[in-house]
């Protein structure tokens, strides 16, 4: 890949990496609940990073050891991160095994080769980490909590709270930092005031969240977007489900590489040359028989070359303004011609009214 030529969008950025760790004592029904935490989690690295980072940090942590002598927890743990939520609970554990040992050995030779993107991938794990915890923590007590961000830039969070437990837990309300959030309780199809911190015993809860607006700077044609990192803390009297959100910066180019635009200055601005080809000159489109940076014309009208002139008349009987008539049997013709030299103007000039500007190229900014 010629990464001069590809279109700038760099994403500098902090993954967050949801781990699954050992629920083989959590049912499959309850532990579903948490799975868009680690497929938020899945997709912060492929986003933010690569696909290949995320797949070089999977075999990384899970292909390291003997896969036939793992405990069952082991591999439901391997199973449920790499392959996310895609089937896993209708597996059998020798079923996960074998997918699993095909997973590894099919990407050994990549990942061992690019150890560096393991590396890479594993920045900042914990608070993913945390947050599969304490979402496995709050099924266990019969609230299931699901997640769904949307966006590029996971601009929009969507929370989804239900419970059918009739214990003495509490909405605490949220922590958060980077969003704006509303948060609507029904129970028994009533709305609920939440901040009065109410039971959460058979009850739903929608939240929405909004990112904060980003910082937008445009420096020398080049536009940077700065989400600044954030998070969103559910709280309840038990267990709280905390979830961090990286910083983005994203740059592209407010005008393409390659432009070229007049300006009214002498000299260029940074981040563009001079684009002497234009000097002197007008601008045509392209065509098929006008191809890209063809050019032609000149400024003045060509010297003419040796060439002549003639006229011709006859005597039709008419009185000529002498008092001689002109008799119509006695035609008189007359013929003259004037002869003129070649290499000669007549002093024209073949350019219309025009302003002079400055022609500029949009250069490739130096990395």
């Amino acid at each position: 890949m010629n990464h001069a030529n590809e279109k700038i969008m760099r994403n500098v950025s902090i993954p967050l990496l949801l781990s699954l760790l050992c629920v083989s004592n959590v049912s499959a029904q309850l532990s579903n609940s948490c799975d868009a935490l680690l497929q938020h989690g899945i997709n912060n690295i492929t986003r933010y990073r690569s696909a290949e980072h995320a797949i070089a940090y999977k075999w990384d942590k899970h292909c390291r050891y003997d896969l036939n002598s793992s405990s069952d927890s082991v591999i439901h743990n391997a199973d449920a991160e790499i392959f996310s939520f895609s089937g896993s609970s209708n597996l059998n554990v020798d079923q996960k095994r074998q997918r699993v040992t095909n997973f590894c050995t099919e990407n050994k030779a990549f990942a061992q080769a690019n150890l560096n993107l393991a590396q890479e991938a594993k920045i900042l794990s914990i608070p993913g980490i945390n947050a599969w915890q304490q979402c496995i923590r709050m099924a266990r007590k019969d609230i299931r909590i699901t997640m769904t961000p949307s966006g590029t830039y996971d601009q929009f969070v969507h929370f989804e709270i239900d419970s059918s437990h009739d214990g003495e837990l509490r909405f605490l309300g949220l922590e958060k930092e980077g969003y704006e959030c509303n948060v609507a309780m029904v129970r028994e199809g009533e709305s609920v005031n939440t901040s009065d911190q109410p039971y959460i015993r058979n009850a739903n809860i929608q939240i929405d969240c909004t990112r904060e607006d980003p910082q937008q700077t445009e420096i020398s044609g080049v536009g940077r977007i700065q989400y600044s990192p954030a998070y969103i803390a559910v709280n309840t009297s038990g267990p709280s489900l905390a979830v961090s959100f990286p910083e983005v910066v994203s740059e592209y180019y407010v005008t393409p590489p390659g432009t070229v635009i007049a300006f009214t200055a002498n000299h260029c601005p940074e981040g563009w040359s001079s684009y002497s080809d234009a000097d002197n000159r007008f601008i045509l489109g392209s065509s098929t028989s006008n191809p890209l940076y063809k050019t032609g014309g000149r400024p003045d009208i060509p010297t003419a070359g040796n060439h002549s002139h003639s006229t011709e008349g006859i005597n039709d009987g008419n009185w000529e303004p002498n008092g001689h008539l002109r008799e119509s049997s006695q035609n008189r013709n007359h013929y003259h011609g004037t002869d003129t030299k070649g290499n000669h103007n007549h002093g024209g000039n073949n350019v219309p009214p025009f302003i002079a500007l400055k022609y500029c190229k949009r250069e490739l900014p130096s990395r």
